[in-house]
C-alpha cells in the first residue's frame, strides 16, 4: 500500500463557499489548515483495494480488538490493575464499568494510522473527542464534486466517505426524539464549536430535538442534576470535552465541596453522555502499550518502543496520517492530514482524497 499525492489547483471561491455554510473560515485559513489555503495545494489518491481491503479491514479488526480490551478492563479480576496502568483514579472506575456494562452507545471516533513502508500502523486512538469531522464529512465531499467538474481529477473518481449518512442513521436509531438532545462544549473552544454544530445539524436531520449549550453555563438542581440555561433538565448530552478533564473537574469539585458532579450521573444513568464514560479507557495515553500487551493480533499495531515516524510515509517533507472514521462500530470513511511533525497536531493540513479503481 502507498499514499500517492499530486498537486491540484485551489478553487477560486472556496472560502466564500465554506463561509456561506456557516463555518468559521479563520479555522481553515490562519494558519493554513484546509489544503486550499496552502501555497501549493495537493490531494491524496487511494485505490479501491486499499480502501476496501486494507484500511477498512484494519479498522474493523481494531474496532473489535479495542472493544475486547474494554471488556477485559471492566469485567475481569484484573480490572483494578488495568485501571492503575491507565492512570484512571479509583472514584471514576465504577462509573466507567457501569457505562460499559449498560452498553452505553458510542456515536463516532477515529483511528489514526501511519503508513510505515507498505504496512498500515495505528498511531493514535481518537475515540472520545475527535475533531475535523466537518472537514472529513462535508468539505472534502464538496471538493471532490467540484474537482471532478473542473477535470482536476478523474470524472469517475469516488471518495471513502459515508460519514454524514451513518451519523444520521446512528442518531436516529439510538437516541430518542422525545427528549432534548443537548450538545455542549466550552465557549473558548472555537474548533469544537464548529464541530459540534455539524453534529447538531446531523441530529436535526435525524429528527432529534436539539439544543446547543455551553458547558460552562450548566447549573445543577438540589439533586445534583444538570440544567441548561433555560432551567431544563439535561438528560442526554453530546459533550465535546474529554472525559480525562471532566474527571479532573470532578475531583476538584469533590475536594472543594465534598461531592462529585459528573460521575454520579454516569453511575445512576440519569444523564446519558456521548461519548460514553467507557471511552475514557480508550482515550488514556497509556492505552496503546496496554493494547500491545493485551493481544497477539499486532498486524496494525506499533511496538511501543518503535519510533512512530521513523519510516512513515511523507510527501514534500510532510508526514502523512490517515484517519479512519467509525460511526457506532462501523467504518465510515477516511481523512488525510499532513504535518511537518511525526505525529499530526490540531493545526495539520487537511488533505482531501479521492479513490480510483
Amino acid at each position: 500500500m502507498s499514499v500517492r499525492c499530486h498537486s491540484v489547483s485551489a478553487r477560486i471561491n472556496w472560502r466564500e463557499q465554506i463561509a456561506a455554510r456557516g463555518y468559521d473560515i479563520s479555522l481553515l485559513d490562519h494558519p493554513p489548515h484546509w489544503i486550499e489555503a496552502y501555497d501549493d495545494p495537493f490531494c491524496a489518491v487511494f485505490s479501491r483495494h486499499e480502501i476496501d481491503n486494507i484500511i477498512t479491514g484494519a479498522t474493523q479488526q481494531l474496532t473489535k480488538l479495542i472493544l475486547e480490551l474494554v471488556e477485559e478492563v471492566c469485567c475481569t479480576g484484573g480490572s483494578e490493575s488495568y485501571f492503575d496502568r491507565l492512570q484512571i483514579a479509583p472514584p471514576f472506575r465504577e462509573p466507567i464499568r457501569r457505562s460499559w456494562k449498560r452498553h452505553d452507545q458510542s456515536l463516532y471516533g477515529r483511528f489514526d494510522f501511519s503508513l510505515n513502508g507498505d504496512s498500515l500502523k495505528l498511531l493514535e486512538l481518537n475515540l472520545d473527542t475527535p475533531t475535523s469531522l466537518y472537514e472529513s464529512a462535508q468539505l472534502q465531499r464538496m471538493w471532490l464534486e467540484e474537482m471532478r467538474q473542473f477535470q482536476e481529477i478523474p470524472f469517475a473518481a469516488m471518495q471513502s466517505n459515508s460519514i454524514q449518512e451513518k451519523l444520521i442513521g446512528c442518531l436516529r436509531l439510538h437516541f430518542s426524539s422525545h427528549e432534548i438532545f443537548h450538545l455542549g462544549t466550552f465557549q473558548h473552544a472555537r474548533e469544537e464549536i464548529d464541530n459540534l454544530k455539524y453534529v447538531q445539524s446531523c441530529a436535526d436531520m435525524a429528527g432529534l430535538k436539539t439544543q446547543f449549550i455551553y458547558l460552562d453555563e450548566v447549573r445543577y438542581d438540589p439533586e445534583g442534576l444538570p440544567l441548561d440555561r433555560e432551567g431544563r433538565r439535561i438528560t442526554c448530552v453530546f459533550k465535546l470535552f474529554p472525559w480525562e478533564l471532566l474527571f479532573i473537574e470532578d475531583a476538584r469539585s469533590h475536594a472543594e465541596n465534598g461531592k462529585y458532579l459528573f460521575s454520579p450521573l454516569v453511575t445512576s444513568n440519569r444523564t446519558t453522555f456521548i461519548e460514553p464514560a467507557w471511552k475514557s479507557i480508550l482515550s488514556s495515553k497509556s492505552v496503546l502499550p496496554l493494547l500491545w500487551d493485551f493481544t497477539q493480533q499486532r498486524e496494525f499495531l506499533l511496538n511501543p518502543a518503535f519510533d512512530a515516524g521513523s519510516d512513515a510515509a511523507t510527501y514534500r517533507d510532510f508526514h502523512l496520517v490517515i484517519g479512519s472514521w467509525v460511526v457506532g462500530d462501523e467504518p465510515a470513511g477516511i481523512s488525510v492530514r499532513a504535518d511537518f511533525s511525526k505525529t499530526s497536531g490540531r493545526r495539520a493540513l487537511f488533505v482531501p482524497h479521492y479513490v480510483t479503481d
